[in-house]
């Protein structure tokens, strides 16, 4: 593949790494940022520079080696790094499973026998077995389908034939510490889900592509969070108490609508769950040899957790996931400064 192929791929595994159930839903926005109102976004450029400089992070954390078996030498605590990394992937995961049974629940009809999260675990265990380049391959293809209809869910919640409720939060700068806190934890949040495919991808971009990669990967979301910020904020205040705020908010626009981004919302869901049940399967290989065997497990764990249910997991799970992640962060960046000066592709 040319570099600029390369170069696309990635920031769309990126991109579909984070666009999952909490980001496009709406639920993780209302948390993190449209709580707070408009002042939220202003913070946006805040989170622009963090997520970049946590996926060039783990860019260069993969430059340590090109063998994979090498990581667990480059940490001093790997024990503690990889079972907090282990619990983010499977939470991320049943954050996803029990998205799509909210999701799906609601909108054709209810089982008590969990049949939507057992339908997509099989998907994407079927998916992940395939490998990783074929991973790349289907976020490149679907995410920016993704891009688009959630752009366009957005614009045309604008519509003037659209009935528009007053601002529902005003810009109190009070909030001002809140929304500093609630930046840095949804940043690293965020790059908890993609860690172990950015420290793969490490292993194999070259320098040059990095920094545009990590930029450009911010950039759009960003951007796509500040629009989703405005169109929630801009329309009916109940939105933002909704388990499902910007598909509610389709449904206002119509019907037609509704189940379009409702369809969208599934694979975000799909994108997302793919990057953490591919990367939590492969930690489990390190103790289950055979991948089938390792994959079922992966899948049995992560159905137990989906149990709780969409919102608590996203309210309660996130912002300590975040805080694990800014640890997590800088105890790689603190390794990358030793190494440095041995490592002539870190300088």
């Amino acid at each position: 593949m040319s570099k600029k192929t390369d170069c696309y791929n990635y920031v769309m595994l990126i991109l579909g790494s984070t666009i999952g159930a909490g980001l496009a839903s709406g639920q993780e926005i209302v948390l993190f940022f449209a709580q707070y109102g408009f002042v939220s976004l202003p913070f946006l450029l805040a989170f622009v520079f963090l997520f970049s400089f946590s996926i060039l992070t783990l860019f260069k954390f993969g430059k340590i080696s090109t063998k994979e078996k090498d990581f667990d030498k480059t940490i001093k605590h790997q024990v503690f790094f990889d079972s907090c990394g282990n619990a983010i992937f499977i939470i991320f995961s049943a954050t996803m499973v029990s998205g799509i049974e909210s999701l799906f629940n609601q909108l054709f009809f209810y089982t008590k026998f969990h049949l939507w999260a057992i339908i997509s675990l099989f998907i994407c265990a079927f998916i992940i077995l395939k490998g990783f380049k074929f991973i790349l391959k289907l976020n490149a293809f679907l995410v920016p389908i993704i891009i688009i209809a959630t752009i366009g869910v957005c614009a045309l919640s604008f519509s003037p034939s659209i009935k528009h409720s007053p601002l529902t939060f005003n810009t109190d700068i009070s909030n001002f510490i809140f929304l500093i806190t609630s930046t840095i934890l949804y940043s690293s949040c965020n790059i908890m889900i993609s860690n172990k495919v950015l420290i793969k991808v490490g292993t194999k971009i070259k320098k040059e592509s990095a920094k545009k990669v990590a930029i450009i990967s911010s950039i759009i979301l960003a951007l796509i969070i500040a629009l989703i910020v405005i169109a929630l904020l801009s329309n009916d205040n109940s939105l933002l108490f909704a388990e499902l705020p910007l598909v509610y908010l389709a449904f206002t626009i119509n019907s037609t609508v509704g189940y379009i981004y409702s369809g969208i919302i599934f694979l975000c869901i799909i994108t997302t769950l793919l990057t953490t049940l591919f990367s939590f399967n492969e930690n489990l290989r390190k103790k289950i040899s055979n991948k089938f065997f390792s994959t079922f497990i992966a899948c049995i764990l992560i159905f137990s957790l989906s149990l709780f249910g969409f919102e608590n997991i996203v309210r309660y799970s996130y912002p300590i996931i975040g805080a694990i992640g800014i640890f997590m962060i800088f105890s790689i960046k603190n390794r990358l400064n030793y190494e440095n000066c041995s490592c002539p592709v870190l300088k």
